[in-house]
């Protein structure tokens, strides 16, 4: 819930700079944000936008594909990050990013 809300709430705030910052849509979009962020909750999305799948069994091919997806765009964003960096990477410094990655992977 949280992601789809920030999501429907960043959307709702571009539309208010955009149109100039107007009291009625600055009234508005917090309410239309949590409307959005309810009908995402409930509806076919839902599944697709948090287990990047369609609904299916449990234990299923598809479960075994998604865990392989959600490896691969974890991994990419690391390595995207780690070419970013302006010094070295240091496990000492950085034990949160290095250490907690396997565990979080064994979790799900």
């Amino acid at each position: 819930m949280p992601m789809r809300a920030a999501i429907a709430f960043m959307i709702g705030r571009y539309f208010y700079k955009k149109s100039g910052y107007k009291k009625a849509i600055g009234y508005c979009y917090p309410i239309a944000g949590a409307i959005a962020a309810l009908g995402l909750l409930f509806s076919p999305l839902s599944s697709l936008l948090i287990d990047a799948t369609y609904p299916s069994a449990i234990g299923s091919v598809v479960e075994c594909y998604t865990l392989i997806l959600w490896i691969i765009v974890g991994f990419t964003g690391i390595v995207i990050w780690r070419f970013r960096m302006k010094q070295p990477l240091d496990f000492h410094d950085e034990w949160p990013i290095i250490g907690i990655q396997p565990f979080y992977i064994w979790w799900i």
